[in-house]
């Protein structure tokens, strides 16, 4: 198991970084107001603009994607992508819904996961959960230099971490998961052939919309108790314990909870495209041969899990379920919109203002329901409407 280590501030002092500036590349310690891993990030206060139907909170020229509430549901979470130190990286901020300072909710973040692609912050009564996940270093193996293209494996890794920062970060328990990746080598004349099948159905929903499709949905009792997707595959574990082994569950992607812990919505897939992807890399008289064929959804219904006893229901097309936490009704992201659908009946109602929405989030209350969505400037924001 490999940790990140934080930077101290003697090696701030210490290290040299090139500058670019009127042409010229000049070296310059990095004092502490630049380190990018341990500087909390602190843009200007923003007020809500109406647009569309909807209140927009940001306007940053990444995009900004909602992850959820914060614990007592008075701030919107968010991951966003800008340039922080001398490099593109991932932050997990926040923001009131009625607007005003925007902070960083997680100070380990960017040395913990430096690196990592996307990430998600989950609040529970017993602390935060953070994941994160990265494409694993994979190519061609036994025939010269390894494939310096073509998708990889992901690799998920999660993290337990307290209420508020401060705990070593090697003591934090920690959780790695790896998507199913399924090699098949055959020897060919003057070279290798190397094909290999990569299963992950989200693949589409992350690269279209930004989407999380991994979880977890957290036990709303405090007991740690967690539900995880590899991207394929539903896991129960145990948050607090790393070591403990995984419950597969079935398949499925988007894990979420209803707030009595009863019933555990995913999103399946409905069908399946393919992409293929061939990389040669020269080897000698010969050639290394990779092909690569990325298994994705080609669309999705919503199936809840009775924990209790173990049955399973279809209830409606859809992806990003979100239980309402006062009603039966169950949120869904579809092409033209966020909906409700009815638990009885799996009547399916259009929410106004949220036409082109995902990555939807409902706050603790049932008041407030963010999401990210296209603006007027062609960026992904940050939006909310106020639930009636």
């Amino acid at each position: 198991m490999t940790y990140a280590v934080l930077i101290t501030a003697a090696e701030r002092r210490n290290r040299l970084v090139p500058i670019f500036r009127g042409g010229v590349w000049l070296l310059a310690a990095l004092s502490a107001c630049a380190e990018p891993n341990d500087v909390l990030f602190t843009p200007l206060p923003v007020e809500p603009i109406a647009e569309d139907g909807r209140f927009r909170l940001t306007g940053n020229q990444g995009p900004d994607l909602v992850r959820g509430f914060t614990s007592d549901g008075a701030r919107i979470v968010y991951v966003s992508r800008g340039l922080a130190g001398f490099g593109e990286e991932w932050r997990i901020l926040s923001i009131p819904a009625q607007g005003g300072a925007v902070r960083e909710e997680a100070a380990i973040y960017r040395a913990a996961i430096e690196g990592d692609s996307l990430a998600q912050l989950v609040f529970d009564p017993g602390g935060r959960v953070l994941v994160s996940w990265k494409p694993a270093v994979e190519g061609i193996h036994g025939c010269g230099p390894p494939a310096p293209a073509g998708p990889n494996a992901i690799g998920l890794t999660l993290r337990r971490l307290d209420p508020e920062d401060g705990r070593a970060l090697s003591s934090i328990p920690t959780r790695f998961i790896a998507t199913n990746t399924v090699f098949v080598e055959d020897t060919i004349t003057l070279g290798i052939s190397l094909q290999r099948i990569r299963i992950l159905p989200v693949e589409g929903e992350i690269k279209t919309f930004g989407a999380e499709p991994f979880g977890p949905a957290v036990s709303h009792d405090g007991s740690g108790i967690g539900f995880i997707s590899d991207g394929e595959v539903v896991w129960r574990v145990n948050l607090n314990d790393p070591t403990a082994p995984a419950e597969s569950i079935g398949p499925g992607a988007f894990p979420e909870l209803s707030p009595d812990d009863r019933l555990l919505a995913v999103a399946v897939p409905t069908g399946v495209d393919s992409v293929i992807t061939t990389v040669i890399v020269p080897a000698g008289l010969g050639a290394c041969v990779q092909v690569t064929i990325a298994i994705m959804a080609a669309g999705w219904e919503i199936v809840l899990y009775d924990l209790s006893d173990g049955s399973t229901q279809l209830l409606a097309p859809g992806t990003e379920p979100r239980f309402h936490p006062a009603t039966d009704r169950l949120l869904v992201r579809r092409v033209d919109g966020l909906y409700w659908v009815d638990l009885g009946t799996a009547q399916a109602t259009l929410i106004p203002g949220t036409v082109g929405g995902h990555s939807p989030a409902l706050s603790p209350d049932g008041s407030l329901l963010a999401f990210s969505a296209a603006s007027t400037s062609g960026s992904q924001d940050v939006f909310f409407v106020p639930l009636n």
